[in-house]
């Protein structure tokens, strides 16, 4: 027991597994411990009905921000065509892009007529850091379905 406690190459071995298992430990910090802050996310109105309008406009100037964090969630980038967001979506600079469809005012309008429901199309860049891009997903989801849509009409 004493010669492998003396032998160099052991000690060697137990600093480098602590090393390691120091390092990884706290490369897992960031993860366990995320929140969502200053996301950048392009938003594309098509519609051009005052209700387009409005929720492009609230989008960009919400500021509501995550729990313990110091920054709104989104960083609202506003594009005139889903081809530019799509750019931006795809190198990197966005993790997520809402499309308002060209017919939201005029669907928002006859849904007591029709019974179809209002949406908007939430694209999400997974390849870029995919537990952000699934928070990210689950916030914009929930936002926009529990979207109140009297506000269009004051």
């Amino acid at each position: 027991m004493k010669r492998i406690l003396k032998n160099k190459f052991f000690a060697f071995a137990v600093l480098a597994t602590l090393l390691v298992t120091l390092i990884m430990t706290l490369a897992q910090l960031p993860t366990a411990k995320s929140t969502i802050q200053n996301v950048p996310v392009g938003i594309v109105n098509q519609d051009q009905g005052l209700i387009g309008k409005s929720l492009t406009n609230k989008a960009m100037h919400n500021k509501t921000k995550a729990a313990h964090a110091d920054h709104p969630m989104f960083k609202w980038y506003e594009y005139k065509t889903v081809k530019a967001a799509n750019h931006a979506l795809s190198f990197n600079g966005n993790y997520a892009t809402v499309i308002i469809p060209k017919d939201l005012s005029q669907s928002v309008q006859t849904v007591g007529q029709t019974g179809q429901k209002s949406t908007v199309k939430i694209v999400i860049n997974q390849g870029r850091n995919h537990t952000l891009a699934t928070n990210v997903s689950s916030v914009l989801t929930s936002l926009f379905n529990k979207f109140d849509w009297n506000w269009c009409f004051s």
